[in-house]
């Protein structure tokens, strides 16, 4: 009888241990939602009114392409911030262009110039950061030092 009991207990806690592993749920508890992916259709983009052409460098790779929106001020230079680097990570600019640094990582960054001539502030996710080219400089990110920069002014 004791050896009956036994068995039913341990099959009773292995039903038990399979069914909880079944059941999907998050960390904070709530159930993971199925999702039809049949039925998924993607979203297009916004389309931009603007009157700005953006010209993107073709070039280079991927990871070196930088866009640059031009306009009757100048040029606006875009520098992303993903993935522990600077992207693009040496810019070509003239006196008196515009750098929009974007961190698009998931930790803080700065931008830090070498000779100490600025600096931003702390730019979280998804924070961006104007910078008015006066000179070319080196730049690194001072809580991340192996993150580097540099910009040309020709």
């Amino acid at each position: 009888m004791l050896k009956r009991f036994f068995k039913v207990g341990l099959a009773l806690i292995w039903v038990m241990f399979v069914l909880s592993a079944c059941n999907s749920r998050t960390e904070s508890g709530d159930t993971v939602p199925s999702v039809d992916t049949a039925s998924v259709v993607p979203t297009p983009e916004p389309k931009d009114t603007t009157n700005k052409s953006t010209l993107v460098d073709t070039t280079k790779t991927q990871e070196d392409t930088k866009q640059v929106e031009t306009d009757k001020k100048g040029k606006t230079i875009h520098v992303t911030i993903e993935e522990m680097k600077f992207n693009p990570e040496t810019v070509e600019a003239h006196k008196g262009d515009e750098i929009v640094f974007t961190n698009k990582d998931i930790v803080p960054h700065d931008i830090t110039d070498e000779k100490k001539s600025y600096k931003s502030p702390t730019l979280n996710p998804d924070d961006t950061w104007k910078l008015k080219v006066e000179k070319s400089s080196n730049y690194y990110c001072s809580i991340h030092l192996v993150m580097k920069g540099k910009i040309i002014v020709k």
